[in-house]
């Protein structure tokens, strides 16, 4: 009863999110006036003529130039926390930026807490595939379509950390993009799962009729994003849709063969506490000690989640395995 009561909290914010008003690029921090004085004033200062920039250059660190950080950068950065630290002492409010907090630079990383997590996040995905690889025959059901899941999530966590290190139009989509390869790729895996196996292999036959249409879905959601509108609001409705569909999915498959495999909890909890980590971001804050925001702590919290699903893809494929094994016996001794 506290599973499904749960489930129903979570779509209803989730659906929410998908009717409420899309964010903006612009933050009032970025609008305000004394942020745009004090960047074009030190733009004006470092970067107006060659010889400036060329001064400019100098005395910056090589790894912030191999980084992207130019003159451009650098002066909306220090505008940025100009401003931070103003409105803090006059009137006790933090400021967003372009949509986002004012987070603290380390070592080049624009968002050090997001960059690390993702980076822990994609560890997780690499372990658990050579544990998957050590556990499970390469005969196995599922075993090559796995491989494919595993190889999405890791391409995943990587553009989530350089986006996160380096927040750049082209990082950006990538981060978005592959994000959102990462959920289709959950719907697409319950599919091959439910439908498409025929002995220890992908029955083609099925698994192209229903592979297409999600690949082709994919294709024009990731065109539309790279080449057409970077749209958030419309990205963020089709990614939640999505994600609503996976879990779904997943959670009613898992409660349905629970009885008969044990194991299925592995799918169903991560999933489930997954959707109620976004709650977080309902309760967006500033950042803590100018690191730990409200997406940096989810993007900590996935990881310990992710591996318990890895555990139920090596438990799945174990059983899925046996299965095929007792059924190619049977077929040996004509029963």
């Amino acid at each position: 009863m506290a599973t499904h009561l749960q489930l129903f909290v979570v779509s209803c914010f989730l659906l929410f999110l998908w009717v409420a008003p899309s964010g903006v690029d612009a933050s009032w921090g970025d609008q305000h006036h004394i942020f745009r004085n004090f960047r074009r004033h030190c733009l004006n200062t470092n970067c107006s003529t060659e010889i400036k920039t060329k001064a400019f250059k100098a005395r910056q660190p090589s790894y912030l130039q191999f980084l992207g950080w130019d003159c451009w950068s650098e002066c909306t950065y220090e505008s940025m926390w100009y401003l931070t630290k103003k409105t803090q002492e006059e009137v006790n409010r933090v400021p967003q930026f372009y949509g986002k907090w004012p987070f603290v630079r380390f070592l080049g990383m624009q968002e050090p807490a997001s960059t690390i997590f993702s980076i822990l996040n994609g560890i997780a995905a690499v372990f658990m595939l050579i544990q998957f690889r050590k556990r499970v025959p390469p005969k196995a059901p599922m075993y090559e379509a796995w491989h494919g899941y595993f190889a999405v999530v890791i391409n995943a966590w990587l553009w989530s950390t350089v986006f996160h290190f380096r927040d750049l139009t082209w990082t950006e989509k990538m981060d978005y993009i592959s994000a959102f390869s990462l959920i289709v790729s959950g719907v697409v895996m319950f599919l091959i799962r439910l439908f498409c196996l025929k002995g220890n292999s992908i029955n083609i036959k099925v698994a192209l009729p229903i592979g297409l249409p999600v690949a082709a879905f994919f294709l024009m959601h990731a065109f539309y994003l790279g080449f057409t509108k970077f749209s958030y609001g419309y990205n963020m409705k089709v990614n939640l849709t999505i994600a609503i569909l996976n879990s779904v999915c997943w959670i009613v498959w898992s409660i349905y063969v629970w009885t008969r495999q044990r194991y299925a909890w592995k799918a169903c909890i991560p999933i489930l506490l997954g959707n109620l980590l976004t709650l977080l971001e309902l309760g967006d804050f500033p950042p803590i000690w100018w690191v730990f925001d409200a997406h940096s702590l989810w993007h900590g919290g996935t990881a310990p989640l992710a591996v318990i699903f890895y555990s139920f893809i090596i438990d799945d494929c174990l059983y899925l395995n046996e299965e095929y094994t007792k059924s190619k016996s049977f077929q040996r001794k004509g029963v």
